[in-house]
Parts: structure tokens; C-alpha cells; sequence
């Protein structure tokens, strides 16, 4: 799946003052911002990770694999 309509966001390093190093805490921004490419790659594993045995959809199904 490919985003259209936009441009790659700009890779951005923010340093960590307050760790020992100082590392870089790497951010994007552009018009697809984190947020949708979380939800992009959500949508693009659901059909694999609902299928693994180990899947739990939500309380009640935890509840009956349990029994």
C-alpha cells in the first residue's frame, strides 16, 4: 500500500538531553504523520496477526479461549 496525493515526510533527530549519550529520538514530519502510518501498517497486518492462535480480540474472546 502506497500513500498518494502528498510527499515523503522529512526525517528529524531530536536529542535526548536528559540520557547518558545524548541519543537521537527520530521523528517524521510531513503530511502522513505517524499516526497514519501506524494505522497504515494496522491495516495491512490485521488479515495476518487475527489468524495466529495466540490473537485475542477483546475480553469476552480471551474469556472463551480460557475455557
Amino acid at each position: 500500500m502506497t500513500a498518494t496525493g502528498g510527499s515523503p515526510g522529512k526525517l528529524h533527530d531530536n536529542p535526548k538531553l536528559h540520557k547518558t549519550g545524548v541519543p537521537l529520538r527520530t521523528t517524521v514530519k510531513g503530511k502522513i504523520t505517524q499516526q497514519k502510518m501506524a494505522e497504515i501498517v494496522e491495516n495491512e497486518l490485521r488479515a495476518h496477526l487475527t489468524s495466529l492462535l495466540s490473537y485475542i480480540q477483546d475480553t469476552p474472546d480471551f474469556l472463551n479461549k480460557l475455557q
